[in-house]
């Protein structure tokens, strides 16, 4: 899972997300939800972006927030950035 590529992946998107407010209500409204749920949006989005033949390191680095551990850990990024 820690895989250096995924960091970098990781990186990329919480850079993202703290750069678009779009984003980050998304990301934050994401983090609202109960774990299954959210579990489910994030699939939902990541199988979006698979059919639409995006960078398959964002959606990995996506896919790796259905990790509740590794979600908070992005969303302390995040909020610090506020």
């Amino acid at each position: 899972m820690n895989s250096p590529r995924l960091l970098a992946s990781l990186e990329t998107l919480t850079l993202a997300i703290t750069d678009s407010d779009e984003l980050k209500m998304w990301f934050l409204k994401v983090g609202e939800l109960p774990s299954n749920l959210r579990m489910n949006a994030i699939l939902q989005i990541t199988t979006e972006m698979r059919h639409a033949d995006e960078d398959p390191a964002l959606i990995d680095a996506i896919a790796a927030l259905c990790n509740a551990e590794l979600y908070d850990s992005v969303k302390a990024v995040v909020l610090a950035e506020d």
